[in-house]
């Protein structure tokens, strides 16, 4: 195998400093990849020697400006403040600004990191003369951009169309004043920290004691690419790249999009490896195999795993699992073969992917449909049921559940009494509908929930069960600041965006047993066999639109990330982590699966054939159906049959239905067990009353009329005189 590129940085800083390397500061786009180029230096030393400082970008940058980056929610809360103040008369409460405050924030994150001048790309322009005015700096193509935006507003604009003008008009004083209220509070974002420091006139770089080296970047922002050259052009820095010259020679493959740009200017141009190493010129040994949905994949990765583990030179902490889709981490833990006893999992579990969220979601749709009868809540029988068999339910009161589960069917309630479901104190607490005191209501229930599942309790639930309580104190304080008492559907919506950002991190050690990562977190990292599940378009990469106040058009005439550079992104992260293994399985969904999955391989498996570059096979797997033999059933002709049968033609004429005699005809052996046996599916409550149910109450009401004409006639024949009196009774 190729010598992993940590480890030529490893060899390159051993052989500069020897003995003491504690002034370098090495500077890596992930702390993962450190915690891997510690290991690799550690194998080189003989003796011990100080090791140099390993610190991620987001690390160095807040060393250098002095501030620390809050989480999400806080940004989003000193937005909305600001948000309002600025714009009174479109305020939203928290609850429906959480949304638009991330694009918000992202897109305040794009103009730092870009270095754009707020003023001038929030300007808004309402005629063409002022556009040009106004953007005079800009190139004919990018005026061509600006004005194929803003011809679509037409002459007349609409309320909604005003609204997002005036949005316009206010977004360079929210953006200068929520930036202010960062720094008042020694506060900033990890796009204003590189803004600082890229435009500070201050020779800050000059303070730096020892040398910094960037390691492994690929698409560094305008103003990270503006630090790193003050630090080159000082002689404090070193840059490299981890490139191949495949990508890099061909002007049109995106995966060398960002690295040919920087190649392409002087003062990055000395530090790209002569010549470029070609890891592809032999071809890659990679397999790509279509396996039916999601199931089938992590299936047959642990047919693959098993198979390796077998091989005398399986080196578990050499192979890594690669889930860009991060919902298949769990089934793919499930399906780890047991010749595997470590393993070591990167990438974060999203909670709402767990047990505890699904059932606070089914709460809440509890909640939303629930009514009152006789001063007692009434919720709808199918909100019911999903509570009573959640599993985390199912397993503290399985009783008490199958018992009300059988009720609700036997007695057919469309609505269930409250009172019924009183069984415990935590199905009496799951089912009180809270009336203002929401967080105070699901705050007791998070609490009463793990005290009642005790020692069968999991620890990933365990650790959901504390961030999300964790959460809902935090904004218990915030509503008790001043955002004021909200509905249970606004509750709900603020509840669920707030928990998106919740990710549960794995502890365990790093370096050794199997790997199991995300795409993202194997940059820099090189593996001798890979394994890659979800590799479908529209997965690998992510097609799915990035939300943003910026139009497309505006953000290419001001230079703004737009979705090519997240395909240039994505391609260079595929192709790097292909450069060096020895071995790799590249597996897609062949099944269509609403919007996650349209049943295509990747367009990354397809450019790799026909690029000529992929050495393996191309399987596509398919689902085996075993059909059991169907077996005769007869019923012999014997006393007992004999007897059952009577019974059913003592009951007279009625017995001898339509209905029955075309079952009869239809299959006999059916009508045994349906009329004379009595043998009938179990009935399910319905909501729409079906075809047999709505004959049955027709025939029942015809004999009813014509049992009272009958009566009224004193005899059963019927002539036409008799249907003016039926009209009558009707």
């Amino acid at each position: 195998m190729p010598q992993a590129f940590l480890d030529q940085i490893a060899e390159k800083l051993l052989h500069a400093f020897p003995e003491d390397m504690s002034s370098v500061r090495i500077v890596f786009p992930n702390r993962r990849a450190g915690l891997f180029f510690r290991r690799y230096l550690s194998n080189r030393i003989s003796k011990p020697v100080w090791e140099p400082r390993l610190m991620s970008i987001d690390e160095f940058l807040s060393e250098q400006s002095g501030k620390q980056s809050p989480d999400t929610l806080s940004l989003v809360l000193e937005l909305h403040a600001i948000f309002n103040q600025h714009l009174p008369k479109i305020s939203e409460r928290l609850d429906r600004f959480f949304f638009w405050g991330q694009m918000l924030l992202r897109d305040f994150e794009d103009v730092d990191f870009y270095m754009v001048d707020s003023r001038q790309l929030f300007t808004v322009l309402y005629r063409q003369k002022e556009m040009e005015q106004q953007f005079g700096f800009t190139e004919e193509e990018n005026k061509r951009l600006l004005q194929a935006f803003w011809d679509t507003f037409g002459e007349a604009l609409s309320p909604q169309q005003q609204d997002f003008i005036t949005l316009w008009e206010a977004l360079p004083r929210i953006y200068d004043d929520f930036r202010t209220q960062l720094e008042d509070k020694g506060w900033a974002t990890k796009a204003m920290m590189s803004r600082a420091l890229a435009e500070m006139e201050e020779s800050w770089e000059e303070r730096i004691a020892g040398e910094v080296w960037f390691v492994g970047f690929n698409a560094l922002t305008l103003a990270e690419e503006s630090i790193v050259t003050r630090l080159l052009e000082a002689g404090t820095a070193k840059i490299f790249w981890d490139a191949d010259a495949m990508y890099m020679e061909n002007d049109s493959h995106e995966a060398g999009y960002f690295l040919r740009k920087f190649q392409s200017k002087a003062i990055f141009e000395a530090t790209f490896q002569k010549p470029l190493p070609h890891h592809f010129k032999e071809g890659i040994d990679l397999h790509t195999i279509g396996v039916p949905l999601d199931t089938g994949q992590v299936k047959k990765a642990g047919e693959i795993l098993e198979k390796w583990a077998c091989e005398d030179d399986f080196n578990p902490e050499r192979t890594v699992v690669v889930l860009p889709d991060e919902q298949l981490l769990v089934p793919m833990l499930q399906s780890i073969p047991p010749a595997i006893l470590k393993l070591n999992v990167t990438m974060g579990f999203n909670i709402k992917s767990s047990a505890v969220y699904s059932l606070f979601e089914h709460l809440f749709n509890l909640y939303h449909a629930a009514g009152s009868a006789n001063g007692e809540s009434t919720f709808y029988y199918k909100h019911v049921k999903n509570i009573l068999e959640h599993p985390l339910v199912q397993s503290i009161y399985p009783e008490q559940c199958r018992e009300l589960l059988k009720e609700i069917d036997a007695d057919k309630l469309f609505r269930v009494n409250a009172g019924r479901l009183n069984k415990a104190s935590l199905l009496n607490l799951l089912f009180s509908v809270p009336k203002e005191a929401y967080l105070d209501h699901f705050s007791s229930l998070l609490l009463q929930l793990y005290q009642a599942m005790g020692e069968q309790m999991q620890d990933i639930e365990g650790e959901c069960i504390y961030h999300l309580h964790t959460q809902l104190n935090r904004l218990h304080d915030i509503l008790e600041q001043g955002e004021g008492i909200m509905d249970i559907k606004g509750f709900h919506f603020l509840f669920r965006q707030v928990s998106q950002s919740i990710r549960l991190v794995f502890e365990g050690e790093p370096l050794e047993g199997l790997q199991i990562m995300g795409l993202l977190e194997t940059r820099l990292l090189d593996f001798d066999r890979v394994i890659m599940l979800s590799m479908n378009e529209g997965v690998v990469p992510d097609t799915a639109s990035q939300n943003s106040f910026i139009p497309y058009h505006v953000r290419k005439a001001f230079d703004l990330p737009t979705p090519e550079y997240r395909d240039a992104l994505s391609a260079y992260h595929i192709y790097r982590l292909w450069q060096r293994p020895l071995q790799i399985f590249a597996l897609y969904n062949t099944e269509v699966d609403g919007l996650k999955s349209k049943g295509e391989m990747s367009r990354y498996l397809l450019q790799a054939k026909m690029e000529g570059l992929m050495t393996g096979s191309a399987l596509q797997l398919g689902t085996r159906i075993h059909l059991p033999g169907s077996g005769s059933i007869e019923i012999p002709w014997n006393e007992a049959s004999e007897r059952e049968l009577h019974k059913y033609l003592e009951g007279g004429p009625k017995g001898f239905s339509a209905t029955a005699l075309n079952q009869y005809l239809y299959c006999r052996l059916r009508f045994y067990f349906r009329y004379v046996m009595r043998l009938f599916e179990k009935e399910e409550l319905s909501e729409d009353m079906d075809p047999m149910k709505f004959g049955t109450i027709l025939h029942e009401t015809a004999e009813q009329l014509y049992l009272q004409l009958q009566k009224e006639k004193g005899g059963i024949h019927v002539e036409k005189s008799d249907f003016e009196w039926l009209n009558h009774q009707l």
